[in-house]
């Protein structure tokens, strides 16, 4: 399990360092191919719940 972890920011540290090198060649860099390899970030939300019913979401 850690080393599942481990894999996941080494890689996500990885496609940073390419994007930083793609954008700084510019026009000749495609930097969209690496931010679509790039891990999105998820908010987790949770229900809230009132004695009327659901009242909406919490970050």
């Amino acid at each position: 399990m850690i080393r599942i972890i481990f894999v996941k920011e080494e890689r996500c540290f990885l496609l940073e360092e390419m994007l930083n090198v793609e954008a700084s060649f510019g026009d000749l860099g495609d930097a969209s191919l690496v931010q679509s390899k790039l891990p999105k970030e998820l908010k987790k939300r949770t229900a809230i719940v009132t004695e009327d019913g659901p009242a909406g979401y919490e970050e």
